[in-house]
């Protein structure tokens, strides 16, 4: 089965080629190959494949060199491109990744409001261990999980509704 991360990374993969990068494995997520820009960083070749990027954020380090990225700063440090030309690039090498369409995101999970409400006030105990004051603490909804003996801290929304903890 070929996934749609398979796709993106064996596109960024040919546009790195066409760009002049030794690319010596193309997995799901990352790319691997000698670092093209290791001769500017250490003053002699890449070796051994020591550079890896990924193909779903674009981000790309050397492992050796130290040496790490953007794709589009990648593009403009191979072909001298300014941010412009590094586009043209990928519009030409057969990367649109702009306008593809976006695969369907993954519902969230139901939210069991109800079970944050029934976490208890914090003990004092553990508020004046932080320096904090317990009124406080309460008042901005804070809670104790009594069954692992944790901080339930909410996360809310701007709406003022309940999103996790």
């Amino acid at each position: 089965m070929v996934t749609a991360s398979t796709h993106l990374s064996t596109d960024i993969a040919s546009i790195l080629e066409s760009a002049g990068v030794e690319i010596s494995r193309t997995g799901d997520r990352e790319i691997t190959g000698k670092c093209p820009v290791h001769i500017r960083t250490v003053g002699k070749e890449d070796r051994s494949p020591s550079w890896s990027i990924n193909a779903e954020t674009g981000l790309w380090i050397c492992f050796s060199c130290g040496a790490r990225g953007s794709l589009s700063s990648l593009l403009y440090e191979l072909i001298g491109a300014d941010a412009l030309g590094a586009q043209q690039f990928l519009i030409q090498s057969g990367m649109n990744r702009l306008t593809a369409s976006k695969p369907l995101e993954k519902q969230a999970p139901v939210l069991n409001v109800e079970a944050f409400y029934k976490f208890e006030r914090v003990p004092d105990k553990h508020c004046f261990a932080r320096g904090l004051n317990p009124d406080i603490v309460y008042k901005f909804g804070v809670r104790w999980n009594p069954t692992n003996k944790s901080w339930a801290i909410p996360v809310v929304s701007p709406l003022g509704q309940l999103m996790g903890w």
